[in-house]
This record gives structure tokens, sequence and C-alpha cells, in this order.
């Protein structure tokens, strides 16, 4: 890991990128603060961070659980992801954010009334 630039101290509005894995600037290979916003969910990416992307977590970079990539993506805590955290992984990357579905329910709901 090579690190770019230091950890933001406060939260911030946009993606932190604080080192690249093997100088690659590109998905799977960035390794962001938890203070910024998250990467985007991928199906199919490669690199260390392959699927979740990689965040600094005590001075070293690990990528998302399976239980943080369905938070991240607007599931309940009550639903049941797949057993396998690859296939689980990867059918959140597929997914829409619940919310936004929600969101666009109601106004087609709220249009067709």
């Amino acid at each position: 890991m090579e690190r770019q630039k230091a950890n933001p101290k406060a939260r911030s509005n946009r993606i932190e990128v604080v080192a690249l894995i093997d100088g690659k600037d590109c998905q799977g290979y960035r390794v962001a603060s938890p203070k910024g916003k998250g990467f985007t969910l991928c199906a199919n990416s490669g690199g260390p961070g392959s699927k979740t992307g990689l965040y600094l977590v005590s001075g070293k970079p690990r990528r998302l659980t399976v239980r943080e990539c369905a938070r991240m993506q607007g599931f309940p805590e009550s639903f049941k992801p797949h057993a396998r955290p690859g296939i689980a992984k990867r059918q959140f990357g597929n997914s829409v954010a619940v919310p936004v579905v929600a969101a666009i329910a109601e106004q087609v709901s709220k249009a067709t009334r």
C-alpha cells in the first residue's frame, strides 16, 4: 500500500482516497478513508478490493463485510444474505439501493392517483 495523503480529521461528503495498492489508481486498488463516502459496490471487479473497495481501518486496508454491504444498499438488518460471501457481495453489487426504489415507488404511486 502506497499512501497518497493523510486521513481526513472530519467527515467528508466525498470519497477520500488515502492510498493505492501497487500504485494503481483504479477500482479495487484504491484505499479510502472510512470518514468519507463509500465506493460503489460492483458485481464484477478485480483487485484486492474487488466488489466492495478497500477502506483504511486501524492502519490496514480491508474490504467491507457482507453485512456492511447490505447496510450500504439500505437492506434491513433482518435481511438474510446468501451464505457464500462472494455470491452475497455480487448480489449487493447488482442491486439498487432499497431507499431509492422506495422513493421511486412512492412518486409513481402519487403520479397515478
